[in-house]
């Protein structure tokens, strides 16, 4: 049987895996701080498109996090503690997303951020 060669990673949405498996002729890429940062990009791949999800859906997600951690290490301090530890780690890379509005060229890339925010006025 075949051997799947796997592409080098750095992918961070659906339009960037499907170009690099097309590009290059590999079974499929990897895709560690891209799903770090989009815990969603499976889903994106899956179904072809970008997925911009709501902040509400992205705090849901946290919350999931957190309701997991506390399942599996306990409601002991302990447990709390090691919950934190980790859900500070996941937050680390998903505050680095940002959303599909206000990125000026698709698709996102790792260093992209949000333009500067310009108010009404100076105050």
């Amino acid at each position: 049987p075949p051997i799947p060669i796997f592409g080098g990673g750095d992918c961070y949405s659906s339009e960037g895996y499907w170009s690099n498996v097309e590009k290059t002729g590999v079974d499929g890429i990897m895709l560690g701080r891209g799903a770090l940062i989009k815990p969603w990009l499976f889903t994106e791949i899956k179904e072809h498109r970008e997925w911009d999800i709501s902040a509400r859906e992205r705090l849901d997600l946290v919350k999931s996090y957190a309701e997991y951690g506390i399942n599996h290490f306990g409601s002991d301090t302990a447990g709390v503690n090691t919950t934190r530890r980790y859900l500070c780690e996941a937050l680390s890379f998903q505050y680095r997303y940002v959303p599909i509005g206000l990125l000026e060229n698709l698709p996102a890339r790792i260093n992209d951020r949000a333009p500067a925010f310009r108010g009404r006025n100076e105050l």
